[in-house]
């Protein structure tokens, strides 16, 4: 996770950013691991530093907000 988070922090980004990043990394390595990244709401992925992230919820949240035109499909990309 620390590789990934090389790729895109800057010191003093905005904490909504960070997080937002994170989780997308989060959602890359579980594709990694896993083979897809169609998790369902109740998935839990943990950190190293025992830290849980619903990713499942996460995801749920940023397709709602790609239906409302929140997002386009290019910036939702995963790589």
């Amino acid at each position: 996770m620390e590789k990934l988070k090389l790729k895109w922090f800057k010191p003093g980004m905005p904490n909504h950013d960070v997080v937002w990043n994170t989780n997308c990394d989060v959602l890359e390595e579980h594709g990694r691991i896993y083979g897809h990244s169609n998790c369902s709401k109740s998935t839990i992925c943990e950190l190293t530093e025992g830290q849980e992230i619903n990713i499942g919820l996460w995801l749920k949240d940023q397709r709602r907000y790609i239906k409302r035109g929140g997002l386009s499909p290019g910036e939702f990309s995963l790589g």
